[in-house]
């Protein structure tokens, strides 16, 4: 009976947390729900929708994990959930059919990594990671983080992975259904040493790192640089809602004499106009973080926070906002 009347509060709460319009018809933003912080602090990780079950899995806390998590959004509570076979951070995870795809990422430390190609699967019904076919990436990148990184999104079926670098911008293409990898060349793209975030809106691959925003155009086989965000950020997380993009948190891109700063800015981009807008701030600034769309709501989790003397460390807490 308590679990019964907790449920009911926790969605009363919940509700009186949405957009209301004004009595001059202008809308006042909504505020950052506060929910149950995941059992492991971590940052760089994968976090997506599966089976009305929002899933974080891997990242980096003072080392690289393996921990699957499965948060119940009507109960608002997270489980651990069978470990993912290869540990790791800045991996890529997908969700198609009822099965989780966690494909790439990095081990070891930031000047002695260790770049993994594996690709699993995990079945959230049967909770079993299964080991697949892995992307043919190269793993013989130096041992320094910010050489290269990895974003992600599903197009027509298929899960598409692009790898910026220094040298090269290539695009490979997971056939799911057949466990078959191949890879294309779709032009060069100069980078920064900075990860890549991505998300899919109405079948159209966009990817933000730094001051960059690219789409992919998958019937030219090539990135369209759009309009850049209203402030530059690297580390920040995107995720398309059924009809915009958010950019969510982020830090800045160059150190200052007292160090980095973390955003609690969120960033809407909408692609009829192409422009950028303002949605309302995070309650927790943080950078590294992840991000889905889910029910009306964007989830965020995890990330890092900068502390007093500018020492950043990874975070548990999760907050959700009612679009």
């Amino acid at each position: 009976m308590k679990l019964f009347y907790s449920f009911i509060l926790f969605f009363i709460l919940s509700f009186l947390s949405c957009k209301k319009e004004n009595t001059d018809n202008t809308a006042t933003l909504c505020k950052w729900e506060t929910l149950a912080p995941m059992n492991y602090g971590r940052h760089n990780f994968g976090l997506t929708v599966c089976n009305d079950t929002i899933y974080a899995i891997g990242g980096y806390n003072t080392s690289e994990l393996n921990v699957v998590e499965a948060y119940d959004p009507t109960e608002n509570i997270w489980y651990l959930k069978t470990e993912m076979p290869t540990a790791r951070g800045y991996l890529i995870v997908e969700s198609y059919n009822n099965k989780i795809y966690a494909i790439g990422g990095v081990s070891g430390g930031p000047n002695n990594i260790t770049y993994e190609n594996v690709t699993e699967m995990y079945d959230p019904n049967m909770d079993i990671w299964t080991t697949l076919e892995p992307i043919p990436i190269s793993t013989s990148t130096n041992s320094i983080l910010g050489n290269e990184f990895i974003c992600s999104g599903i197009v027509n079926g298929y899960i598409y992975v692009a790898v910026f670098n220094a040298a090269k911008t290539l695009m490979y293409i997971y056939d799911i259904n057949q466990n078959i990898w191949t890879e294309h060349n779709c032009g060069y793209v100069q980078t920064g040493f900075t990860p890549f975030s991505s998300a899919v809106l109405e079948n159209i691959l966009y990817a933000c790192g730094g001051e960059l925003v690219l789409k992919f155009d998958a019937n030219l086989n090539t990135w369209i640089t759009i309009p850049p965000m209203n402030e530059t950020r690297e580390y920040g997380c995107l995720v398309a809602s059924s009809e915009f993009l958010y950019m969510i948190g982020g830090r800045t891109i160059n150190e200052s004499h007292d160090g980095y700063y973390a955003f609690s800015t969120v960033d809407i981009y909408d692609p009829m106009n192409t422009s950028w807008s303002k949605e309302s701030d995070l309650s927790t600034p943080r950078y590294s973080a992840s991000a889905v769309y889910y029910e009306g709501y964007l989830y965020v989790a995890g990330g890092q926070k900068i502390s007093n003397n500018f020492y950043p460390y990874p975070i548990a807490l999760m907050e959700r906002l009612k679009l």
